[in-house]
């Protein structure tokens, strides 16, 4: 066997694992989570089904080929990469809301227990126009700065008085 065989042999087999792992993932923030109080609009989890079968492809299209053994590591890498944003995305697309524990919106799931200041939530009046009113930006112990992008205005102010009428201890001062 071929070292361009052996090395799509590995990448298929992390690539698998990680698309097997997805039931377990998704149950695993379910519970994490809790119950939903205020859903969020969702992604359609068409495009991430997509980057999956692109990833797929990219590992398959370095089989045979005449790259050298980095080049080949770095296009399945980049697939793997991919693929990992797209589950990512495709658990939680149709999850998004305010929940008793956290936050799941923009492809991630916050617990508040994490969230340390809302920025932006802290400047004067005047200062916050500057910022896209659609976005709320947070500042967690995990991720930093982090900027949730809800689908207009609306939908931001409500998950923000959401989260601080469940935690008002998050609220700035």
């Amino acid at each position: 066997m071929n070292r361009s065989v052996i090395v799509v042999i590995i990448f298929y087999a992390v690539f698998f694992a990680m698309f097997i792992a997805v039931p377990f993932r998704a149950k695993k923030t379910a519970l994490e989570s809790g119950k939903k109080i205020l859903p969020l609009r969702n992604k359609s989890p068409v495009i991430f089904v997509l980057i999956f079968l692109l990833g797929f492809l990219l590992i398959a299209f370095t089989a045979g080929r005449d790259f050298s053994l980095l080049v080949q590591i770095v296009l399945c890498g980049c697939a793997v990469c991919g693929e990992e944003i797209a589950m990512r995305e495709f658990i939680l697309a149709g999850r998004y809301g305010i929940y008793e524990n956290g936050i799941i919106s923009t492809g991630m799931y916050i617990p508040f227990d994490e969230i340390k200041a809302f920025p932006v939530l802290e400047l004067p009046e005047e200062e916050r126009k500057d910022f896209d009113s659609s976005t709320l930006m947070i500042v967690t112990e995990s991720r930093g700065k982090t900027e949730l992008i809800f689908a207009d205005e609306n939908e931001c102010a409500a998950a923000t008085a959401e989260i601080f009428r469940l935690h008002p201890e998050l609220k700035p001062r």
